[in-house]
């Protein structure tokens, strides 16, 4: 239902699709539901682009770079 909201009445809005990398950095933490502790959970793999779906086109998810 979300992604259909955006589609139809919020797609020109502008985003900037970032990779996981970054919600896991120093910049940003990811912590789970309702609790003080960071989800470390990894599923990323910054040797290969980070593709993902954004108003209905794949898009390239930015990394942060060392």
């Amino acid at each position: 239902m979300y992604s259909f909201v955006l589609n139809k009445w919020f797609s020109d809005i502008k985003v900037l699709p970032v990779s996981e990398q970054i919600l896991r950095s120093d910049y940003m933490t990811w912590y789970w539901h309702k609790s003080y502790k960071p989800n470390m959970n990894v599923f990323y793999d910054i040797n290969k682009p980070d593709m993902k779906y954004m108003f209905n086109k794949e898009v390239e998810c930015l990394y942060l770079k060392d």
